[in-house]
């Protein structure tokens, strides 16, 4: 794997980034203030992409937004109107990564007014009451005693947790009851609460980041240093070459009106899209994950306002607090939904096999779940908000989560399609499986780390490219709820 230094080679000339996520736009800004990048010409490419100074939110993101293209794709994960902030996590590495990016959200980092430290309950149920394997009876206690030793050990060294009342371990229903102010029941046997985490307005932060981007392109400008673009396009495949020196690499993009766009480095953090552009069946698979909205009146948005996040890891199932326009999520971190679909491979020109099977968001998914994620998010509501249970939806939405097998990112130089020296060709920065919206603060500096070739180990060896995972499978992190081997389609007939 590539792994040459920035100071031992020549500066980028020029960087393309597809994608317009949080991957991306953290990478983005991170290129804009190193000194090393102060001459390299940046593209950010997205099918979604405004003018960064346009004023977006959730709400406007509905299906008949005038923000959108009049085909758009379901737009990226990132814009919503919450998304959970957490350390809180089974594995020591990334719940260090977590308190890194926790410290930078304080710090408003992604704007002011859009992080709020309301505290986060995870509860697990107890054996008796899941159906399945032992296995799976057991994985959400599993996750949520690891997670609180984790969470522990961060309190003790750095203080985590400490800016209100610490981490409080929840025994029954009873103490979870105690600590969701707001909800009129819980769900859950036992777990705990940590009043250091919360939720973040994700995209109010998406905003702020993109204004930010903005704004050293137009000092760049000025100055006369490396140009910043912005382009709206859809790339449909890859720009790839041979070269005697480095062998098969990538060269940039084609877009679907045939324009092509060319740079010395593409990295793509086109996440749930990823599949239409490289074979990546053994890496990466995108499953729509349920997402559902309330609108409270604004007396009940003021009881809600200050409870924690509520989070059941032994069924996936979450409610975030109300956001300032008054709309409660109810969702699911689940297995998801597969929308499976033959393509043609998108690396036709260096394999044997003509088509390949992808799933890939499904185009009608901006709006509307299946009945059976209605039923799922209605019985959630039905035990800790019986009164709100059969109120109507405000939306619902289907976000595409971009799965690893592990649930770990990709972050790396595709093995085939790059310089064997690094920094020239495909880098990928995806992945993201439902988690990396907390990591928007650090992600870029990590991102950049890896294409510079100094990642510490234990980000190198979890983020590498790797051998994959043979067959059909799905994400495996401990966490999730749901059903496996759901297909989009399918769930729609059933209605």
């Amino acid at each position: 794997m590539p792994s040459l230094s920035t100071s031992a080679s020549s500066p980028l000339s020029s960087i393309l980034i597809v994608g317009a996520g949080v991957f991306s736009l953290s990478t983005a800004l991170t290129i804009l203030t190193h000194s090393t990048y102060t001459h390299t010409d940046l593209t950010i490419l997205d099918s979604q992409t405004l003018n960064p100074a346009d004023s977006i939110s959730f709400s406007s993101l509905d299906a008949t937004s005038s923000l959108l293209p009049v085909q758009s794709e379901p737009p990226t994960a990132s814009l919503d109107s919450s998304r959970i902030v957490r350390a809180d996590y089974a594995s020591p590495i990334y719940s260090s990564l977590g308190l890194s990016a926790q410290k930078l959200w304080r710090q408003g980092w992604g704007g002011l007014k859009n992080y709020h430290e309301n505290g986060l309950v995870l509860t697990c149920d107890e054996d008796s009451h899941r159906e399945g394997t032992d296995a799976e009876k057991g994985k959400g206690m599993r996750y949520v005693d690891s997670t609180l030793a984790n969470v522990r050990e961060l309190e003790m060294k750095h203080g985590f947790g400490l800016q209100k009342k610490g981490v409080q371990e929840l025994y029954d229903k009873k103490d979870i009851v105690a600590v969701m102010k707001g909800l009129e029941g819980t769900d859950g046997d036992r777990g705990y609460v940590n009043w250091g985490s919360g939720w973040a307005d994700a995209a109010g932060a998406v905003r702020h980041i993109r204004s930010r981007i903005a704004e050293l392109g137009a000092t760049r400008e000025k100055e006369g240093l490396g140009k910043v673009t912005w382009k709206t396009g859809s790339a449909e495949r890859l720009i790839f070459s041979s070269t005697p020196l480095a062998g098969k690499t990538v060269k940039g993009v084609v877009l679907s009106d045939s324009q092509e766009i060319h740079a010395q480095l593409t990295i793509l953090c086109t996440g749930a899209w990823t599949p239409k552009l490289l074979d990546v069946r053994k890496h990466l698979t995108s499953t729509g994950q349920v997402l559902s909205y309330i609108q409270l009146t604004p007396s009940e948005a003021d009881d809600m306002k200050n409870m924690p996040v509520l989070m059941n890891m032994s069924t996936g199932m979450f409610v975030i607090p109300p956001t300032p326009d008054g709309l409660l999520k109810v969702a699911r971190h689940g297995h998801g939904y597969r929308n499976p679909i033959r393509i043609t491979n998108p690396e036709r020109l260096s394999v044997c096999e003509d088509t390949i099977e992808i799933s890939i968001p499904h185009s009608s998914s901006l709006s509307a779940i299946a009945p059976e994620g209605e039923s799922a998010c209605r019985d959630f509501l039905s035990t800790i908000l019986p009164s709100f249970s059969a109120r109507p939806f405000h939306s619902t939405r289907t976000c595409w989560y971009t799965d690893t097998p592990n649930g770990d990112f990709i972050i790396d130089y595709h093995p085939k399609y790059s310089h064997p020296e690094g920094r020239e060709g495909l880098f990928l920065a995806t992945g993201g499986s439902g988690h990396g919206f907390k990591f928007f603060p650090v992600l870029g500096e990590k991102i950049i780390d890896a294409v510079e070739g100094r990642l510490e180990e234990g980000l190198k060896g979890l983020w590498k490219w790797g051998e994959g995972k043979e067959g059909r499978w799905g994400t495996e992190d401990g966490c999730r709820g749901g059903e496996r081997g759901m297909e989009w389609e399918n769930e729609w007939r059933k209605s």
